[in-house]
């Protein structure tokens, strides 16, 4: 939170001046104190949280810091990320195999899956979470819907068909190698 505890971010933080800085700007928010900006994954709810969300991922316990993926002064895509999409992710988790839920999107979907969009920006779009979990679907059931609680599935699978019950099951298919080809003929127990 900013010291004036009305926005979640630090408000007039200027990069270029350092971490340090971050102190005169930033108190940590933290779940329990403000479950107002936290979603009960523990992911964040808005637009420059990305660092609170980035602490409490396996990426920032292993050393990977801001700058292994972004670039900071150079736009190399709409991101700042140094290589686009997969690529980037895949240059460091070499050893990714397409088994179990990870057959599920073949094309590669390390981002949509590992950093959905739990964010709200004030302006059009969505910020993805930095923890880098998946968030399960069951999450949005046990939080009664998706306003309660996004998780990683609904991020692309948002229309009418793709009921949250429905995306439970398609994963648990696919995690046991029983996923049916096509799948969408085979909606086993989905109910309108």
């Amino acid at each position: 939170m900013d010291k004036s505890g009305q926005y979640p971010y630090p408000v007039n933080y200027m990069t270029s001046r350092g971490v340090a800085n971050l102190r005169i700007f930033f108190n940590h928010a933290n779940q329990e104190e403000n479950k107002e900006i936290f979603w009960p994954s523990g992911d964040s709810k808005h637009n420059y949280m990305q660092y609170l969300d980035w602490q409490k991922s396996e990426h920032a316990k292993a050393g990977v810091t801001c700058t292994n993926c972004h670039t900071i002064h150079v736009s190399r895509s709409a991101f700042q990320t140094k290589l686009q999409g997969d690529k980037l992710c895949r240059s460091c988790h070499q050893t990714m195999e397409n088994r179990g839920a990870h057959k599920l999107h073949t094309f590669g979907s390390c981002i949509a899956c590992h950093m959905p969009r739990t964010g709200k920006s004030a302006e059009a779009g969505d910020i993805r979470s930095h923890t880098f979990r998946f968030i399960p679907p069951e999450y949005s059931i046990e939080m009664s819907g998706l306003e309660e609680q996004p998780n990683s599935c609904s991020g692309c699978h948002h229309h009418k068909d793709d009921l949250i019950e429905g995306l439970v099951e398609f994963l648990d298919a696919a995690k046991k190698a029983d996923l049916p080809k096509p799948y969408a003929v085979h909606r086993r127990g989905a109910s309108k």
